[in-house]
């Protein structure tokens, strides 16, 4: 029997319950329904959910403010440092509030260009250079947000319940009609993305532009 992959965005338990199933009843063709949601909705999302620690690099782009790649960032990242070198020295980590600004639910570090940052230049912007900035930090959610955890139950039981119907457009969910979309890249029909829309990770210059900083070149 197969298992939940270790990011599933719902339980075998949810989703019986939204079919209206007994516990138990078809725990293998649920659990390969939830599977298959869960890698179409994070390929459409472009994020991961589950709390993850992550070490990464990153290039500086003169702007005060770093976009992580995952959010939100649970605490405070453990290592921020500038290094055009890529030493990443220790001792030359830069300090919470003192050096930068943590905007966790939108995954930002901004750079308040504190004296002795050790950054060289214009302490008020992360100096451009390539790969330049490591970041040591934990980051999104102990369990799915219960919105995403709603779409994630509906859209694996719309695979549960259109098994066996291949060559059909049009599904039925409880009340809601369901249109296949089978031309959308994403495989997810319109009925589900436009709930997932709130989760999907924003265009990198559309964030910068709402934070009123410069667009990258």
């Amino acid at each position: 029997m197969s298992s939940l992959v270790a990011d599933a965005l719902t339980t075998v338990a949810e989703v019986e319950t939204f079919l209206g199933l007994s516990s138990g009843a078809d725990t293998a063709r649920i659990t390969n329904a939830i599977n298959h949601a869960t890698k179409r909705i994070l390929n459409y999302i472009d994020r991961t959910i589950a709390s993850t620690a992550r070490t990464e690099y990153y290039d500086g782009t003169d702007t005060p403010i770093l976009v992580l790649r995952h959010y939100p960032i649970i605490g405070n990242p453990t290592t921020v440092n500038v290094d055009g070198n890529r030493d990443f020295a220790a001792a030359d980590d830069l300090t919470v509030d003192d050096d930068y600004l943590v905007e966790a639910d939108e995954g930002i570090l901004r750079l308040v260009g504190q004296a002795g940052a050790g950054i060289p230049g214009d302490e008020t912007v992360w100096p451009r250079g390539y790969q330049n900035i490591k970041v040591v930090y934990t980051a999104g959610y102990a369990s799915t947000p219960e919105g995403l955890l709603q779409v994630a139950t509906e859209f694996a039981a719309y695979y549960y319940d259109k098994r066996g119907t291949r060559g059909n457009t049009r599904y039925s969910l409880g009340s809601v009609m369901v249109d296949e979309d089978i031309n959308h890249p994403s495989g997810i029909p319109s009925a589900f993305r436009g709930d997932l829309d709130a989760y999907v990770r924003p265009d990198l210059d559309d964030q910068f532009d709402s934070l009123d900083v410069p667009a990258l070149l």
